[in-house]
């Protein structure tokens, strides 16, 4: 069966078949024609999660056109657009999906959670608060994990792959890992796992990025918006667009203006393996006849220079000019990391081989620029970074609000959704924002990807191939996605157990502002106020205490309403009085409002007809 489906039909025809017919017997006829998938059409009509059909999926369909997915695309982007069309909108989308009815003890949200993850420029995208984020990974979420095992089996069928390892972090667990190939080409018996060792090229800028915060936290650095030059004096560029400086942030988020390499001599060419035998001296004298591409701070340009040039300027002055060694006692040490490091001659015999002309690609030693692509490390010890980045893990590196800045965008380009960091490239995605840090270096590549707000990401690292950045975008994203639902899910409002007492219409009492009602009911198990004049006019209130209702927005309004103030403020309510039970009134800030009696309505109303 799969043998005749791989040589009968492609991706593309199953596709078709789908989009163009309406019934199940037009779209068997269309299947017949390029095969006999009598068992294809089977899945989707016996199953109803998605789980299922993965299962499915995998089953009775060919995996060489997702292979191809990361052979025939260059960019990120490409490749996953390209392996969420051919697997994701097949199983998602076109399959009659069937969902289960909530059960009468489950409370849902008046409102579809699902639908609020979409980025449009209206309604906003809804982010829960991390005060919804569970301590585990829920249940409902896990199945997600699935979707992995598709991907990964995707993954080790890629051409030249020779190993992989990667692994997904929630808070402080990895929830999912795995290896798989060998560790070295001509030894078929070296198999990888999570301590393997693999070269990770540009995830080192990380570590130079938590070198400056912490040089800052304990006050050898005053500022991340100060010039270079204040901590090197010898430091001097031609700046021929102003007078601006270039500052330790600039160099951070890749918008100084430097040339992207440094001037690393002939070896650079020459060698196959000492690439740049040069010092800062030299690199000084170098920028002293160089011009800069771009004013500081106008626009990022990749700079591996200038995150060298950073590394080794702030190394010199605090770090006994010993910055690998100052980053493995101060950072890798702490963190237990202990398969992690910048000294070739310390790398474990439990790593990752290449070869390039018979030149051994894990041997090649960057030199001086080092802290912008030297380190390697292992899918374990990533792994433990992440723990540190999502501040879950104590005693932790860094004060938290240094650890917010360095995982907030400090540059933003005019799509609104892409972005620099400090030493990070990052990206709007629904509604949340995902920060990664890609490594490609001969022979290798590295995927180091979070989305802080969900304190979720993945590490993918791999020898043969280069699509480790998009295989750690496709792990984390279905998980995202479910995590996201659930914790929309939990944000339940609460409804009181006896809601009509809050129900009627309430005025407010003001010599200065007129004609403003507040007007409460209770519908389909939920409080709603609607006031007049005002905006947003509808909203809901969520019971805290008998006294106290706190107005929620409700989902599906612009982005610039949800800053206006009012959400989460809270209505404290006066005792009840008269037979009825009813509230007479409360107070909204300093606002006060009181009931209108039903004989006062009727009145308003009699007048109003006349």
């Amino acid at each position: 069966m799969v043998d005749c489906f791989e040589k009968c039909t492609t991706i593309d025809k199953m596709v078709d078949c789908f989009e163009k017919y309406t019934t199940i017997d037009e779209m068997v006829d269309c299947f017949e024609k390029y095969t006999t998938i009598d068992e294809m059409v089977d899945c989707f009509e016996k199953y109803t999660t998605i789980d299922e059909m993965v299962d499915c999926f995998e089953k009775y369909t060919t995996i060489d056109e997702m292979v191809d997915c990361f052979e025939k695309y260059t960019t990120i982007d490409e490749m996953v657009d390209c392996f969420e069309k051919l697997f994701l909108n097949v199983a998602n989308s076109h399959a009659p999906l069937r969902t289960r009815r909530p059960s009468a003890e489950q409370k849902q949200p008046p409102y579809d959670a699902s639908s609020l993850l979409k980025l449009n420029n209206k309604p906003c995208p809804f982010t829960p608060s991390q005060s919804n984020l569970p301590r585990y990974l829920p249940s409902t979420v896990t199945p997600a994990l699935k979707n992995n095992r598709l991907l990964f089996n995707t993954l080790t069928s890629l051409p030249s792959l020779k190993a992989i390892s990667a692994n997904v972090v929630f808070r402080d667990v990895i929830v999912w890992q795995q290896s798989h190939g060998v560790r070295d080409p001509r030894d078929s018996l070296q198999t990888p796992d999570a301590n393997t060792v693999f070269r990770v090229a540009s995830v080192s800028k990380v570590l130079t990025a938590l070198f400056v915060l912490i040089l800052l936290e304990r006050g050898h650095v005053t500022s991340i918006d100060d010039p270079l030059e204040k901590y090197e004096p010898r430091f001097q560029v031609s700046n021929p667009f102003n007078a601006q400086k270039i500052t330790l942030r600039n160099i951070l988020s890749h918008t100084s203006g430097l040339p992207r390499e440094a001037p690393c001599g002939p070896g650079w060419s020459r060698s196959p393996r000492y690439l740049c035998a040069v010092n800062t001296s030299y690199v000084l004298d170098w920028l002293r006849t160089t011009e800069l591409k771009s004013p500081p701070g106008a626009e990022p340009s990749y700079s591996n220079l200038g995150y060298a040039l950073l590394a080794r300027v702030l190394g010199q002055r605090f770090a006994a000019d010993e910055y690998e060694s100052w980053v493995t006692q101060n950072i890798l040490r702490p963190l237990r990391m202990i398969n992690t490091g910048f000294y070739l001659k310390d790398m474990p015999a439990n790593r990752a081989v290449t070869y390039n002309n018979d030149v051994i690609n894990s041997d090649i030693d960057w030199g001086w620029v080092a802290p912008a692509l030297q380190l390697y490390s292992s899918a374990a010890d990533l792994s433990k970074l992440m723990m540190a980045l999502f501040g879950d893990l104590s005693p932790s590196l860094v004060r938290k609000d240094l650890l917010q800045q360095l995982l907030t965008p400090s540059f933003v380009y005019p799509d609104g959704q892409t972005m620099f960091g400090l030493g990070w490239e990052m990206k709007i995605s629904g509604a949340y924002l995902v920060v990664s840090k890609d490594g490609i270096a001969p022979g290798y590549s590295a995927g180091f990807l979070l989305l802080p707000q969900l304190k979720l990401g993945a590490t993918v690292l791999m020898s043969g191939h280069d699509a480790a950045p998009a295989a750690a975008q496709l792990l984390v994203k279905p998980l995202a996605q479910r995590l996201a639902v659930y914790m929309i899910d939990q944000m339940k409002v609460q409804v009181p157990v006896n809601p009509t007492k809050y129900t009627g219409s309430y005025r407010l009492i003001s010599k200065w502002v007129s004609k403003v009602h507040f007007n409460i009911t209770y519908k389909d198990n939920v409080l709603e106020l609607h006031q007049d004049p005002g905006y947003p006019k509808d909203s809901f209130l969520s019971y805290v205490d008998h006294q106290v209702l706190e107005l929620v927005y409700k989902p599906g309004y612009p982005c610039s309403v949800y800053g206006m103030g009012q959400n989460h403020e809270r209505l404290v309510f006066r005792s009840p009085l008269g037979k009825d039970s009813k509230c007479s009134g409360f107070t909204f800030g300093p606002f006060v409002f009181e009931r209108i009696s039903v004989d006062s309505e009727q009145t308003n109303k009699n007048v109003k007809s006349r």
